[in-house]
């Protein structure tokens, strides 16, 4: 397994999870959580325009809403707002915010010959229910 978390240059996540939780600020933090993607901006715009049709054609800013910067978690603790997107996560994970997918990928690279090794046993033709998840 060690070499599959190397291969994805993931060290720092996994010594990131042994550190000290605190868990009433969590539990805080997920239950006012909220999802913010290109669908709930597209709504909180339509409701906008409902409330004030005048606004039809107008900018986020200019509806009084907050621009929308991507997808993220958004929720508030002890009163503080918080935002949670993927440029977040990676940099608490120390790794580039962006992820890796090689289409025609070689079959001698790294990560794949990784994932080969230890999910399926060495044998490349193995199917999911077949795989190595201890």
């Amino acid at each position: 397994m060690e070499a599959l978390i190397s291969a994805q240059k993931m060290f720092y996540y996994f010594q990131m999870l042994n550190r000290p939780t605190y868990v009433n600020l969590v539990k805080e933090f997920w239950i006012r959580a909220e999802v913010c993607d290109v669908e709930s901006a597209k709504s909180q715009e339509s409701q906008a325009v409902s409330r004030d049709p005048s606004l039809k054609g107008k900018s986020r800013e200019e509806m009084g809403l907050e621009p929308f910067r991507g997808l993220e978690i958004k929720s508030a603790v002890m009163g503080i707002p918080v935002s949670i997107t993927e440029g977040v996560i990676a940099k608490a994970c120390r790794m580039a915010p962006e992820g890796r997918f090689i289409w025609n990928v070689s079959r001698k690279d790294a990560l794949l010959e990784s994932y080969t090794n230890l999910l399926l046993r060495g044998n490349p033709v193995t199917k999911l229910v077949d795989m190595d998840i201890k």
